[in-house]
């Protein structure tokens, strides 16, 4: 027995360059999961039993993410597929504990990428993220545990958009979606998808030029993470927080300075949240500022902490 199974691992890695770990059936026991045969997928038990799965929907598949998507104990197998010559994209789940496969699919997908697979809708089990681009962009969020998705698109706001993270913005259940996002005429804005009440909230501002979303965190000392922005614009540059929660912002200008970036947005222990540390540069100077968001305030000091 133990000859047979050092065969099959050595077989397995001989021809398997990528495999993912996990519960998959609920037994307490680390299962090995992996892309055989081409367009199957094995579940290997330690003992070294494989259980293999195929679909119609699989030709040439991957397994981006493992996670727990309907909350049963167990972890699911995340599938993304691309079949014929029309290259339909599919995302199926496998459930190990039951064997079942489910699979979904959506006329608003083209190129697709699971970016997350995160609690976006505060009910059991994770939720699967899809960023597809065809037409236009849009975001698909997968409910595995209720067998059912919705998608969510921007025929104003969205000509390319990046998910950058996906947190508790509004104190609420479930995460929220932060999307970066560019307008077709080039203008940036922030989109933020509150999927546990199936709705959407655009950001955009006459600060802002370029910018880039830094961190996602608590620096205002309430419920709810702020989103943090750096900025450039013609006149100047700086940071804005976006409080979701509250559906407001607050502007800190750097144009006083030559140069300055974000070193990190911890708790430096100067008030309630995390504060932003800055470093900058002005002329042959160079110092830090603490962003002090839960006061409102900016403050030179001699270090961050």
């Amino acid at each position: 027995m133990k000859k047979t199974f050092l065969f099959i691992l050595f077989s397995f890695f001989a021809h398997n360059t990528y495999a993912l770990t996990a519960d998959t059936d609920g037994d307490g026991i680390t299962e090995t999961v992996y892309v055989c045969n081409g367009n199957m997928v094995c579940i290997m038990e330690s003992t070294g039993q494989v259980r293999t799965y195929s679909s119609p929907y699989w030709g040439n598949i991957s397994i981006p993410k493992v996670s727990n998507t309907d909350s049963d104990g167990a972890i699911e197998v995340i599938v993304l597929s691309v079949i014929g010559s029309s290259y339909s994209p599919y995302v199926s789940v496998i459930h190990d504990t039951t064997r079942a496969v489910n699979t979904y699919s959506s006329p608003y997908w083209g190129t697709i990428a699971i970016t997350n697979v995160e609690d976006t809708d505060g009910k059991a089990g994770n939720e699967i993220v899809v960023l597809s681009t065809k037409t236009s962009p849009s975001v698909t969020v997968i409910r595995d545990a209720s067998r059912n998705q919705r998608v969510y698109t921007s025929s104003y706001w969205w000509g390319t958009i990046a998910i950058t993270h996906v947190a508790d913005t509004d104190a609420k259940a479930g995460k929220e979606i932060v999307i970066l996002a560019s307008s077709v005429s080039g203008s940036p804005s922030i989109s933020v998808i509150r999927d546990s009440s199936e709705q959407q909230y655009q950001y955009d501002d006459p600060y802002w030029g370029t910018i880039a979303i830094n961190a996602v965190k608590d620096t205002d000392g309430n419920a709810g993470a702020e989103i943090v922005v750096v900025y450039v614009n013609s006149a100047g540059k700086g940071i804005t927080t976006i409080r979701d929660r509250y559906l407001t912002r607050r502007h800190y200008s750097f144009s006083d300075v030559s140069t300055f970036a974000i070193l990190g947005v911890n708790d430096y222990d100067i008030a309630p949240g995390n504060e932003i540390c800055t470093l900058w540069t002005r002329g042959t100077s160079v110092g830090y500022d603490l962003v002090i968001d839960s006061e409102e305030t900016r403050r030179t000091v001699t270090h961050c902490g």
